[in-house]
């Protein structure tokens, strides 16, 4: 999985050579391999034409254009929809999901309405979620961000 400390596809060519190195040199089946992404548009959809077969993870976290600039500070460089095009351009390229990745964070975007929104953004795509509850960091607690409850995750 390329994901952690930067976002993967801002280092593309150094990620692609990566990838071809664990596919080519280690035979590595490329579905195995994940990229992680907060949405660099042009650049998923160059993944899905250079490597379509590489599985693709997208940080979404909201399911609205305006509490999305809140928690990911990059999300203003691109349109929901602008995003949401690219991943649908990645599903026709690869013939495969997307993972949708969502930190659930208490009274943020943890609310039924949040969970309708994102169904109704997501319904008809080729993509699958992953919610995750928030773990407390340092870094989310500067904003007050807290774990929601079992029965709200759910």
């Amino acid at each position: 999985v390329f994901m952690g400390m930067g976002e993967p596809l801002n280092n593309y060519h150094a990620v692609i050579a990566s990838v071809r190195g664990l596919r080519e040199l280690w035979e590595l089946n490329p579905a195995r391999i994940t990229v992680s992404t907060v949405g660099v548009v042009n650049r998923i959809r160059s993944l899905a034409a250079d490597e379509p077969n590489v599985s693709l993870a997208l940080s979404l976290h909201a399911a609205t254009q305006e509490t999305r600039k809140k928690l990911v500070p990059t999300a203003s460089a691109y349109t929901m929809a602008k995003l949401l095009s690219a991943i649908d351009d990645y599903c026709e390229a690869s013939g495969r999901a997307v993972l949708v990745e969502y930190i659930l964070i208490r009274d943020v975007n943890d609310s039924l309405d949040e969970a309708r929104a994102l169904g109704e953004l997501l319904s008809n795509r080729h993509v699958a979620v992953n919610c995750i509850p928030y773990n407390s960091t340092a870094a989310g607690d500067r904003f007050g961000y807290e774990t929601p409850s079992n029965e709200q995750a759910r």
